[in-house]
C-alpha cells in the first residue's frame, strides 16, 4: 500500500524527493503517430511517492490548491525534467510541454483515494487472493486486467490472454509458444 523505500517524511519534498524514475513513450508504441504529429514524441516519467508528502493540500479543489502546492509542484516537475533531459540529453531545447500530476491528482482523475494509480497493493498478500483469477464463481464473467496478473501493460496483456485462456483453453495452448518465447514462463488459472 506504501512506498516503503521512500521516507516517510521530507522536509522539502521538491529538493529532497528521490527521484527513482521509470520512463516511457506512449507515443512510440503507436504507428500512426509520425503521420499525426510529424517530429513529435511524447516522454512520460513516473516517480512513486507518498501520499503523505501531498496530504496537506487533500482537501483543496484541483487548480485551487494555494501557491505552496502550486510552487512545490514547478520545483519537483523542473527536478524530473532535468533528470530526464540528462538520461535523454537530445530532448534539450525540445521539450514544448510540461506538466506534473501528484496523488491528489490522481484522486480527482481516477477517483481514489490515497493517489493510486496501479490498482491494488503489490504486497505478497494481494498476490495471494484465491479469487484474483480471471474465472470467477459468476457464470460466463471472466475478469482480466493488470489486478489478475501483475501491475502495468505487461501484466494487462497477461491477464487478457490469462482470461482468454479461462474462456477456451485452446487459446491458451495455441498461444502458450509465443509467450514462451517473449519471456513469460508461468501463468496462472
Amino acid at each position: 500500500e506504501r512506498c516503503s523505500e521512500l521516507p516517510p517524511r521530507l522536509d522539502d519534498v521538491a529538493a529532497d524527493h528521490p527521484l527513482l524514475l521509470f520512463l516511457s513513450s506512449p507515443s512510440a508504441k503507436d504507428p500512426a503517430w509520425e503521420q499525426r504529429h510529424p517530429g513529435k514524441q511524447v516522454v512520460l516519467a513516473l516517480a512513486p511517492t507518498r501520499f503523505e508528502y501531498w496530504a496537506e493540500w487533500r482537501d483543496g479543489r484541483i487548480h485551487k490548491r494555494g501557491e505552496a502546492y502550486d510552487r512545490l509542484k514547478r520545483a519537483l516537475t523542473e527536478r524530473m525534467t532535468e533528470e530526464v533531459l540528462r538520461l535523454l540529453p537530445q530532448l534539450r531545447g525540445r521539450v514544448e510541454y510540461c506538466d506534473l500530476g501528484t496523488p491528489l491528482s490522481s484522486n480527482f482523475y481516477l477517483g481514489t483515494r490515497h493517489g493510486e494509480a496501479y490498482g491494488l497493493a503489490h504486497t505478497p498478500a494481494r498476490f495471494a487472493q484465491p479469487w484474483l483469477t480471471p474465472r470467477t464463481p459468476l457464470p460466463g464473467l471472466y475478469l482480466a486486467g493488470q489486478d489478475v496478473a501483475t501491475d502495468g501493460v505487461t501484466g494487462g496483456v497477461v491477464s487478457g490472454f490469462m482470461a482468454a485462456g479461462a474462456v477456451d483453453k485452446t487459446v491458451f495452448v495455441a498461444e502458450a509458444a509465443t509467450l514462451l518465447a517473449a519471456g513469460v514462463t508461468a501463468l496462472a488459472t
